[in-house]
């Protein structure tokens, strides 16, 4: 008697890019189960061509979210551990909740442009967020997150100012970041000068593995 085995056809993911020069929306895809090579090798590529990946509707544990960040390499802990989920140091939160007149989370996060943790000798290769919970009003979101592709923005400069800036540098200090007027943010500073002296980066950056080359500077906020 010939038995005859049926396969359930792997389902992987749809990168569908945005109508920007950067961003792309990652269809087909469950981040709180675990993802096999293949699947995942689509969402690293369509990270490294498009810069901003982004998946809608994902439910997501603590140890899920740490277990999809991994898959991009070591996670780099904020300094800012005072907001960190409790039992897990490597999720910052973001919130402007209170509880005992503190906020629960780094509640002035992102008010300025920047990139996250360029004051660090080994920059992360990048930031996963996931929004829990998101203010709405008249069915629409209250503010924004919003992104800028400094490649872009080189590749719009002149050839003569792009050989200006090509080998010059500039540092970056954990120490001068800026503060929201009234900020309620713990000021960790001087308890992290020695953790984190100033570090000099090229004002323009190569890609590691696409080769093109980004503006790398921010505001004082980083």
């Amino acid at each position: 008697m010939e038995t005859v085995l049926n396969y359930k056809k792997l389902q992987l993911p749809t990168v569908v890019p945005t109508s920007c020069v950067l961003g792309a929306e990652i269809l087909g895809v469950d981040l709180s189960q675990e993802l096999d090579d293949e699947s995942f090798s689509i969402i690293d590529s369509a990270f490294d061509e498009f810069s901003v990946i982004f998946f809608r509707n994902q439910t997501l544990s603590p140890e899920a979210q740490i277990n999809f960040t991994k898959r991009f390499g070591d996670i780099e802990i904020n300094p800012n551990t005072q907001y960190a989920l409790e039992d897990y140091p490597e999720i910052l939160l973001v919130a402007n909740i209170e509880k005992d007149e503190k906020p629960i989370g780094l509640s002035d996060a992102g008010r300025f442009w920047h990139t996250d943790m360029s004051y660090t000798k080994r920059p992360p290769r990048c930031s996963i967020l996931h929004a829990i919970e998101v203010p709405i009003e008249n069915n629409k979101p209250l503010g924004d997150t919003l992104f800028a592709s400094t490649a872009a923005a080189y590749d719009k400069l002149t050839n003569d100012l792009k050989n200006k800036i090509d080998g010059l540098k500039a540092i970056h200090s954990f120490k001068s970041k800026k503060r929201v007027p009234h900020s309620k943010r713990d000021d960790v500073t001087k308890n992290n000068q020695k953790q984190y002296p100033n570090v000099v980066h090229p004002v323009a950056r190569t890609h590691p593995t696409r080769g093109n080359k980004c503006i790398y500077v921010s505001s004082d906020e980083c």
